[in-house]
């Protein structure tokens, strides 16, 4: 908790060789996400910082916003005691709503000219706090050098367009995963084929909506 502004955060441990290294980075994503950071379907890093461990090893902590009763979409679907190979379905209302909330930050951040990774808006990254559901850790992966494309597009503004047209793309597959109840591997053909069979249980405006959303990666516009 703040002593500044009474917010909370969580701290993330963070296994990387040159803390120091990463440090700088994690404070330019947290600028580059400032104008976001308080949108309802946001949780952005906040700011990091080193410490050691037992041995005198370095730490790299990652402070980020706090949702203490959020987990990831992918985990809240796991089946009722964690059944192996069973997953529950998300629900059309449900998956209505998410897509909702979500849209509205993605058209903002693209307002901005920004662009999320391809990580940011997988299912085990999206949290889930009831019917809220939120980005989490939005920029971490490109700070800690986890996302070499986006770095290259970083470098090349003309490519900006595309990975935007990515970020529908990534929410389409993580919406079709969780409405269809597939692994969170499953390829985004292959969730709209089972929302398409006979236990589908969705409308068809649903899954014509998810393709069109994921049309944009093929040629077409953004929105």
């Amino acid at each position: 908790v703040s002593n500044v502004d009474g917010s909370s955060a969580c701290i993330r441990v963070v296994a990387h060789s040159e803390p120091a290294v990463a440090i700088p980075a994690v404070a330019r994503a947290a600028r580059r996400w400032e104008k976001h950071k308080n949108h309802p379907c946001m949780s952005p890093v906040l700011s990091a910082f080193s410490a050691h461990e037992y041995g005198g090893h370095a730490l790299l902590c990652v402070v980020c916003a706090y949702h203490p009763l959020s987990v990831s979409l992918h985990e809240s679907l796991a089946a009722p005691g964690n059944t192996v190979g069973v997953r529950r379905k998300l629900g059309e209302d449900a998956t209505w709503r998410f897509a909702c909330q979500l849209l509205s930050l993605i058209a903002d951040v693209h307002a901005n000219g920004l662009y999320f990774s391809p990580s940011d808006l997988h299912a085990t990254k999206l949290l889930v706090d009831g019917s809220r559901v939120r980005v989490g850790g939005v920029g971490l992966g490109l700070a800690l050098g986890l996302d070499a494309a986006q770095a290259e597009t970083a470098r090349n503004p003309t490519s900006v367009l595309a990975r935007q047209k990515g970020d529908l793309l990534h929410l389409a597959s993580a919406l079709a995963m969780a409405a269809s109840g597939a692994h969170v591997s499953d390829p985004i053909e292959l969730c709209l084929a089972e929302l398409s069979g006979p236990g589908g249980g969705v409308t068809p405006e649903l899954i014509a909506f998810l393709r069109a959303l994921a049309a944009p990666a093929a040629g077409g516009g953004v929105f």
